[in-house]
This record gives structure tokens, C-alpha cells and sequence, in this order.
């Protein structure tokens, strides 16, 4: 049996429904949002107060511990109990009955009764989803609540990631792994409410800056049912493998649709399912319920708006596919029994190449004390042809002819050619008729 029993988001809808019997025990009366199920929950109100229409994620898990491992008769200081620190109201309990559902009528219904030292829970709903609890076995119950209209104070000014007048829902995975340093400044804050000054609450303020950030640093892995089913058959311990082969801090993630559509896919894909299952739950507004890939793919784009990144964990060609059009959106696909990440784009290539140089010109201008110069364009230079007059060409002149023509011997040198005058030789004087 998986540690993971159920992993659910519920909300209020009514408080002692029959009139509060005890002063520090109320009965909630909730609605699930993802396997339509029905729960009545006694919780200690003065310990931890849930109101009407308040959302919490709801888990209950046979174990503590992160690593897989059961937990021992005997406390273990060093061991991984990772859901303490993740959760906030945290009870240990016996489940005391399994029945069907009376009200129902048919097999499909079943209802679970869990008694943790008095306090009772009763979850009602499809068998499918509550066929993991067994009778007379110990459990825990664990409870976080969904931030919803807390409003950043005039301090995260000083931050540059925490947009400012916005509500911060889209931080609630990461403030509810700082609860104690929300709690701790929320505290100061109310103790000086009327004397409230710039300065008050400083200490606290940044302790929860310094929580953020580190939760804000985790890699954020979102899982189909596909890269789920793909672990199981070779073996994999996701949890375990994707720190070790990423060499960061994970957060793992995956959604509403994948949840249902692995739900609708039928028994064959129940194991997928409960791993699945041991995720955190990216919040997606689909409803009804889209297709795996394309409730994927709608995350990724907004978190990028938001200027935030997934990893997208998957084995779906369609999906990958997807994501090497979206350009900024790495890959990760189980091969040959390990983790492997797909090739980088030439996109992601092109921004951290822009990024690089961009950091070089800065170093440069610290260092140098300068700007860059920036090069002279060479120009052409010389006349423009275009501003130019056109040259005109003159006509040939027809020479007189001279007394004398000059012709040209052999060897270059001009030889004077005289013209024959009126003067008669002996020859042509006897050559003359005679009168």
C-alpha cells in the first residue's frame, strides 16, 4: 500500500451543522474539488479555527516520513519527516469502520470512519478512490490551509520578484512552507498595529524574505500520468531521483486534469495514479476537466508570463512536441531505467548566449569604469557621383589643311613633305604643247 492514502483539496460549506456541543471542537461539513467526496471532520477550533467557504488540502498518509519508510515505535531525530514541516495541523488516528453507503444504495459508494482520539472524520464517495484504507490500520491526518485574500504588505517593495498591490494565491505553495516565519511577522504586525512604523517588524520581515527566497529557488517539475506510469514500471523513486539527476531541491507538481484523467483510464492505471497522487497540486482553472497535455501546456505558459519556469515531466511524443514549440520549457522523459533531459533549444541557446554577454558588458563597465564605445560606421568617401555634373562631349573639329603635311617615317621622325609651287622643270617644259 502506497504511504499516500489521499491527497485532496476540500472546502467549508457549513460549520456544527447541529449546533456546537463542545467549546473548543467544531464539526465542518466539506466538499472535495477533485473526486467528488463528501467529508464531516471534527477539528480543535481553538488550536486551529477553519471558517465557512475556507479551502485546505486535506492528506492522509499511513507514514511521516518523505523517504518511503514506515515509521518506528521509537522518535527518530535524524529521520525525514518532511510532512511536519509541510503541514500545519497535523492528527494520528485509527480507521475503526468500512461500510457501504446506506444512503446510496449501490456497491460504488463506500464510507470511511476515522477516529483520531475522539475527534471523527467520515469520508464518503466512490469505492475507487477510498479502496486504500483498511480496517484497523493507523493513520494521519494532515491539513494546510489555501491562502486566499492576504495582501502583500508596503514592505515587499523591497523585493523585486513579489509583484506589488496583487494578491499573492499564486505564492501560496511557497508561504506555506514558511508558515512559521508568516506566522512570526503576521504576530508583530499585530501587536503594533496602532504604533505601526517603517521600521517595526523588520527582524521578522526578513526571516519570511529569507524563507521565500529559498523556497523560491526549488526547481518546479510538473508530472503527466505518463511520466508517473513510466516510474513505476522501471522502479523509480521520483521523490528521490529528480534532486539527484536536476543537482537542486525539486518541487514536485502535477494537476486536477492528470488526476481525472488517470481516474477515467480505469484500473490499469491505478498505480500511476497513487503516485500521482503524492504530488502537490498546480492550481488550473479548467473546468470541466481538459485533456493532461493541454492543462500542461496552459500551466506552463502562464507561469512563464509570471516569469516563472517548469520542468515538464512526460513520456507523451505529443506533449514534448509541444513544449519544443513553446521553446522555454525543459524536458524530462524516463529512458533506459533513469531521468534524462531533453536536448535544449535553440531558443533557450539564444537567450542565455544574450544573457552571458549582457553580465560580460556589465562586468566590464565595473571594472573599466566605462561604457562600451561603439564603432564608426565607415563611409565612402570622395565625390558624390551624384551631385556631380555630367561631363559634355564636344563634337570633333575638321582641320584646315596646312602648307604643309607632316608624315611619319619608320623610325618615328617627322618628315616635312613639300607642296609643289607654280616653278616648271626642264622635263615638263618639254613636255608642254606646243602653241
Amino acid at each position: 500500500m502506497s504511504d499516500v492514502i489521499y491527497d485532496d483539496i476540500f472546502y467549508v460549506k457549513n460549520v456544527d451543522p447541529d449546533g456546537k456541543k463542545f467549546d473548543r471542537v467544531s464539526r465542518l461539513e466539506c466538499d472535495s474539488e477533485s473526486f467528488s467526496m463528501a467529508m464531516t471532520l471534527d477539528v480543535n477550533s481553538q488550536i486551529y479555527p477553519l471558517n465557512l467557504n475556507d479551502k485546505f488540502r486535506m492528506m492522509i498518509a499511513t507514514t511521516l516520513r518523505d523517504d518511503g519508510l514506515q515509521d518506528t515505535a521509537e522518535f527518530e531525530p535524524h529521520a525525514n519527516y518532511y510532512r511536519l514541516k509541510q503541514f500545519e495541523y497535523i492528527m494520528y488516528g485509527k480507521v475503526y469502520r468500512i461500510e457501504p453507503d446506506e444512503q446510496a444504495g449501490d456497491s460504488g459508494k463506500l464510507s470511511v470512519y476515522v477516529s483520531y482520539g475522539g475527534l471523527l472524520q467520515r469520508l464518503k464517495g466512490d469505492a475507487y478512490n477510498l479502496h486504500g484504507f483498511q480496517l484497523d490500520s493507523n493513520v494521519y491526518l494532515l491539513i494546510k490551509k489555501a491562502f486566499s485574500d492576504y495582501i502583500c504588505p508596503s514592505a515587499s517593495e523591497s523585493l523585486e520578484f513579489m509583484p506589488q498591490s496583487r494578491r499573492l494565491l499564486k505564492f501560496a505553495d511557497v508561504l506555506a512552507h514558511c508558515t512559521p516565519e508568516v506566522a512570526e511577522y503576521g504576530n508583530c504586525v499585530s501587536r503594533n498595529a496602532e504604533t505601526l512604523t517603517k521600521g517595526h517588524c523588520a527582524k521578522e520581515f526578513e526571516k519570511l524574505v529569507a524563507c521565500f527566497k529559498r523556497e523560491k529557488a526549488r526547481l518546479k517539475v510538473l508530472l503527466d500520468g505518463t511520466f508517473c506510469k513510466a516510474a513505476l514500471d522501471n522502479q523509480l523513486n521520483i521523490r528521490e531521483q529528480m534532486p539527484k539527476y536536476l543537482g537542486e531541491e525539486t518541487q514536485l507538481f502535477t494537476t486536477k486534469c492528470v488526476l481525472q484523467e488517470l481516474e477515467s483510464l480505469g484500473p490499469a492505471l491505478y498505480g500511476a495514479l497513487r503516485v500521482c497522487q503524492q504530488f502537490e497540486l498546480c492550481a488550473c482553472p479548467h473546468s470541466p476537466p481538459r485533456t493532461a497535455s493541454a492543462c500542461i501546456a496552459h500551466c506552463v505558459r502562464r507561469a512563464f508570463k509570471d516569469k516563472q519556469r517548469f520542468f515538464v515531466a512526460t513520456q507523451d511524443d505529443t506533449l514534448k512536441q509541444q513544449m519544443r514549440d513553446i521553446k522555454y520549457a525543459p524536458i524530462v522523459f524516463i529512458d533506459y531505467k533513469t531521468i534524462l533531459l531533453d536536448k535544449v533549444q535553440n531558443m533557450s541557446d539564444k537567450i542565455d548566449n544574450e544573457s552571458e554577454l549582457e553580465r560580460v558588458r556589465e562586468l566590464r563597465k565595473e571594472i573599466l569604469g566605462e561604457a562600451e564605445q561603439k564603432r564608426k560606421k565607415k563611409k565612402a568617401k570622395g565625390k558624390n557621383p551624384l551631385s556631380c555634373k555630367k561631363k559634355i562631349v564636344k563634337p570633333p573639329s575638321q582641320k584646315l589643311s596646312t602648307a604643309s603635311e607632316a608624315t611619319k617615317t619608320a623610325n618615328g621622325k617627322r618628315r616635312r613633305k613639300k607642296r609643289e609651287t607654280g616653278m616648271l622643270t626642264e622635263d615638263n617644259r618639254l613636255n608642254e604643247p606646243e602653241n
